[in-house]
């Protein structure tokens, strides 16, 4: 096949694509390429009406330990209709370490109606309180 031929498949309406490095726009649906601030897009997505969006924004905020995102995935773990978006909140939160997560998890951990969510909340919370403890532990030793 002629470079050309190549070329224009892997170019969509004149778009080059392999900047984006598959990343989209949780607004438009398109795809960016990372000068806008996806932070903000992502916490937007935390509020979509599709389920598939809310879980896939909550796993990228945790996966980046996006610390600016914990109160939002806190309201989606407390409020969200969703037991899927709600389990990937608790672990999103696990995964940012913000201790300011810890209530919200042991309520959810007790008072969830699911009880798979129940569970994961209780680990997210666990895992969040040990890493506190270490946390503390280094500090204490970092004196000495």
């Amino acid at each position: 096949m002629p470079m050309e031929a190549k070329n224009e498949k892997r170019n969509v309406n004149n778009t080059d694509f392999s900047r984006f490095n598959g990343r989209i726009d949780s607004g438009s649906g398109q795809p960016c390429d990372g000068r806008k601030n996806n932070t903000k897009n992502l916490i937007k997505a935390l509020m979509s009406d599709n389920i598939g969006w809310r879980v896939s924004a909550a796993q990228i905020l945790g996966d980046n330990q996006e610390e600016r995102a914990v109160k939002p995935l806190i309201r989606m773990l407390n409020n969200d209709i969703s037991y899927a978006a709600r389990i990937s909140a608790a672990v999103a939160l696990a995964k940012i370490g913000d201790k300011k997560a810890l209530r919200a998890l042991k309520k959810v951990s007790k008072h969830d109606r699911n009880q798979t969510v129940r569970t994961v909340a209780l680990g997210a919370y666990s895992v969040l309180e040990e890493s506190g403890a270490q946390l503390s532990l280094l500090r204490k030793n970092s004196l000495k």
